[in-house]
């Protein structure tokens, strides 16, 4: 190098070294990192705030720091105006900016660790798939609107839902064949009960990650406790239902089918007839798991209310604060 370009770069002045101490810290020294790793300047630049909250950040010390991203301009400054520089000013420029990378990396890496920890932690926070179940008439319906109606007064994203749903084409079906309208076999309406709730399922799974809490009344239990109370294998009846979203509550109003028999409007459909319905009750016993609570729907429904508002509101805030979904039996 000339005697004339060394005297260019002692002339730097203090301002032109600022801007490139400023502008070029993050490129130089994390370059490597940024490489190996395949991460953009944006989650550099949130790593190190994030850490930088936390305790400061192992630096060499503001002289070597200096003269390294100094040394680093004056390289870049060569290379742009004069093509032959030395291989003895690359050298000490790459040990110095590998000295200070080595320092800074454990500092780096455990942040981002910390911010994927915090942002799936986030990510996980969603609302409550909440089922009621139980025989025909103990109430799931009613129990269904009124918290609907207590979760909106708390300002919660929620709505209720229905199965079988029988807007559907496949709904439809199972509604006419519920009416007594037409004849299916056992099996043939058991398939359809199952597709009527995989219809939904894309539907439930975008709702409840948007952070939408779903009362569902009736869900894959009834499909496999109706089913099975006809003579089904229950485990035949399962099969179709594997890969659904697990519930995060299951509510069973639990009320003997003779007492169930006495309220209004039982009959109407082809299940509402005692004795299937007392075969029903014992195959919902079969399917009972840790998700599942008791409430006896015997009681007046302001009761009944009172003791599932409870069980709903830790429900949707265990899922609010981060729950990963499930899949309903599978292993």
């Amino acid at each position: 190098m000339g005697r004339n370009e060394e005297a260019r770069l002692k002339r730097l002045d203090r301002e032109q070294e600022n801007s490139f101490i400023n502008n070029k810290t993050l490129d130089q020294c994390f370059n490597p990192i940024k490489a190996r790793d395949n991460l953009d300047r944006d989650t550099v630049i949130e790593a190190l705030n994030y850490r930088s909250e936390e305790a400061p950040l192992k630096r060499l010390d503001r002289e070597q720091e200096q003269e390294a991203l100094i040394s680093a301009w004056r390289l870049e400054s060569d290379m742009i105006h004069d093509s032959s520089f030395t291989s003895s000013k690359a050298l000490k420029f790459g040990t110095i900016a590998f000295r200070q990378s080595l320092n800074l990396q454990s500092s780096f890496k455990l942040a981002l660790r910390q911010i994927d920890m915090e942002n799936n932690h986030k990510s996980d926070s969603r609302g409550a798939l909440i089922v009621l179940e139980g025989l025909d008439r103990s109430g799931k319906t009613s129990q269904s609107s009124r918290l609907l109606s207590y979760l909106e007064g708390l300002n919660h994203s929620v709505e209720s839902w229905r199965f079988p749903d029988r807007n559907t084409g496949v709904g439809q079906m199972i509604s006419s064949y519920l009416a007594n309208e037409s004849q299916l076999d056992d099996h043939t309406i058991h398939l359809l009960f199952s597709a009527n709730r995989w219809e939904k399922r894309s539907l439930m799974e975008t709702k409840l990650r948007s952070g939408t809490t779903l009362i569902v009344d009736r869900y894959s239990f009834s499909g496999v406790a109706f089913s099975s109370a006809k003579g089904l294998d229950i485990e035949w009846c399962k099969a179709p239902e594997i890969g659904l979203l697990a519930p995060d509550l299951v509510l069973y109003l639990d009320i003997p089918p003779e007492k169930a028999a006495e309220r209004g409007g039982y009959g109407g459909e082809r299940y509402e007839q005692l004795e299937f319905q007392r075969k029903v009750a014992h195959s919902y016993q079969i399917l009972r798991d840790a998700s599942w609570k008791t409430v006896d729907a015997g009681l007046p429904l302001d009761d009944v209310e009172k003791q599932l508002r409870e069980m709903v509101l830790d429900c949707v805030t265990t899922c609010q604060k981060g729950k990963v979904l499930s899949k309903l039996w599978s292993t």
